[in-house]
């Protein structure tokens, strides 16, 4: 029975429950045989259908006992009532119904089960009773005959929503929300899951349709999933100007959304604008003080922009604030070398390599600190303990690497070129060791074809590194073969602005004797490394 009619009967039956006499009320139903009096209450129900009065009585009670919030008894009542009339469906979902009340769902689904048929309300009241049983599969299947028998009820597509995304049914779940937003157009919350959903199945324009009716519908702070959603899809397609377009829209209607914020931050960084990504940041951390991901973050900008001071300032406060996080010990080490407190880097990135003892960066970090302190015993020392601690080949490559340097410095040739070749016995397309030990053969004019051919094959792996170019184009020098040289060394100074390599080239042009063009090549040398003796020696000749 609907609600309207139900609350129609409500005041019907205080009327009329005055002139019925309280000895009929819990009567038996007759026999079989007898031929009970009927009245007609068209004027009630509308249906012309004839009611015995002692049921009729036990249906009013029945209604008022509901009423007054005395289910077991109101349920006692429709039970008598249903006694006379067994086929009822009027009786017999206001039986059940009461069951339900009563919180005894299995005793509303035996009663729903002995209808001979149900409309809406019945298989909504069979939902709700499966779901209170915690059966979502039958549950399922009654929202599914209810979605049916009334297209437009919303609670029944929105239980179907759930239960399929639930179980990863995707399909139906989009079926059940289009039908949703079908019923209700303007409804934002489903056309913001539409989007998710699309985004998810890798639909990105339907997604991207999704997400702006879900904003044609309500743009306002309740709705910044939506925002943030469309802004993702566009930054995803690279389409970064749109994203800001989206993004900026949205902290227009809610300056104080933290996650557009950050949305806003991640896109300035993802195009190298640190300067636009910062006012953004700072507002992530005024909004949410104690979220240290984001301070971090903050810092790290800071840093990024040059602004030396206010990142110590981030890393240091979370330092002192207990945070351990290796992130910012490597920052301030980094922050302190490039303010020459080589000491403080020192001990910051002591800290580092006691907590990534098995990274190699902490310890070439560890080793350059000792190297500006002048101290190379340590230096050398730092890269050693490194070496015998770190796991992977890629980083005991590196270490490698930087002892051969090491030893190139300090005049030990003969130790670097061992540790090179080491390095490509382990690796040989290590083409930074094939460079660098090539370059210093031809420089020191040793082994010279061995040479060539060590650096063009690290031509070969990196064409476009103008560091190998110039050495190729200098061993080519040293080999006596001038204009092929030239001809290295001149793609090398299209590619760079480098002192070495115009350097090299003014020398390669003064072995072919084109003097002018020498003098010009050291001058733009000279004009970049003002100190370099050598270069201003040769303009002086």
């Amino acid at each position: 029975m609907n609600v309207p009619m139900k609350r129609l009967l409500y005041i019907v039956a205080a009327t009329l429950s005055l002139t019925l006499t309280a000895s009929a009320q819990f009567q038996a139903p007759p026999d079989s045989g007898s031929n009970p009096i009927r009245i007609t209450l068209t004027n009630i129900t509308g249906a012309g259908q004839n009611f015995n009065p002692l049921a009729y009585n036990a249906y009013v009670n029945a209604i008022l006992l509901e009423q007054m919030g005395d289910l077991w008894s109101a349920a006692e009542s429709y039970k008598i009532a249903l006694a006379y009339y067994p086929e009822s469906y009027e009786l017999g979902y206001s039986l059940a119904e009461v069951y339900y009340r009563l919180r005894e769902p299995q005793k509303a689904l035996t009663q729903l089960a002995a209808l001979k048929q149900m409309d809406v309300s019945g298989y909504r009241l069979q939902a709700a009773c499966y779901q209170a049983l915690g059966n979502p599969e039958r549950a399922l299947g009654a929202f599914h005959k209810l979605a049916e028998l009334e297209p437009d009820n919303a609670q029944a597509f929105s239980f179907l929503a759930t239960a399929y995304r639930a179980r990863n049914d995707i399909d139906s779940t989009v079926w059940a929300y289009e039908n949703l937003v079908r019923i209700d157009p303007l409804n934002f919350r489903v056309w913001n899951e539409m989007g998710r959903i699309y985004a998810q199945r890798g639909e990105t324009d339907r997604a991207k349709a999704a997400f702006q009716r879900s904003l044609d519908a309500n743009l306002s702070p309740e709705n910044s999933m939506a925002i943030a959603g469309l802004g993702e899809l566009y930054v995803l397609g690279s389409q970064l100007d749109s994203a800001e377009i989206v993004i900026s829209r949205g902290l227009t209607a809610d300056p104080d959304n933290i996650l557009l914020h950050r949305q806003m931050v991640a896109l300035y960084i993802d195009r190298d604008s640190f300067d636009l990504a910062l006012p953004h940041a700072k507002r992530v951390v005024e909004l949410a003080p104690l979220d240290r991901p984001s301070v971090r973050r903050l810092g790290l900008l800071y840093f990024r922009l040059d602004s030396l001071d206010q990142a110590d300032s981030i890393f240091t406060d979370l330092v002192r604030g207990g945070e351990r996080a290796v992130f910012n010990h490597y920052y301030l080490g980094h922050i302190a070398i490039l303010k020459r407190q080589f000491e403080r880097a020192r001990d910051e990135f002591q800290m580092v390599a006691q907590f990534e003892d098995t990274a190699s960066q902490s310890w070439i970090d560890l080793a350059f600190a000792y190297h500006e302190l002048k101290q190379p015993e340590n230096e050398l020392r730092s890269y050693t303990d490194g070496l015998a601690r770190v796991r992977s080949s890629r980083d005991s490559l590196r270490l490698r690497f930087a002892i051969g340097s090491y030893y190139e410095r300090l005049g030990k040739v003969e130790d670097a070129i061992s540790m090179f070749e080491s390095i490509l016995r382990a690796d040989s397309n290590h083409h930074q060791a094939l460079n660098y030990l090539g370059y210093m053969l031809a420089d020191r004019g040793e082994r010279l074809d061995y040479a060539r051919n060590l650096i063009e094959r690290a031509v070969q792996l990196d064409p476009s590194n103008a560091a190998y170019l110039d050495s190729y184009g200098w061993v080519f020098y040293r080999l006596g073969q001038y204009d092929e040289a030239l001809k290295q060394l001149e793609k090398a100074a299209e590619m760079v602005s480098d002192a070495t390599v115009f350097d090299h080239l003014g020398d390669a042009y003064k072995a072919v004797k084109l003097e002018d063009k020498a003098r010009l090549w050291w001058q733009r040398a000279l004009d970049i490394d003002s100190s370099n003796t050598l270069i201003r020696e040769k303009l002086q000749r």
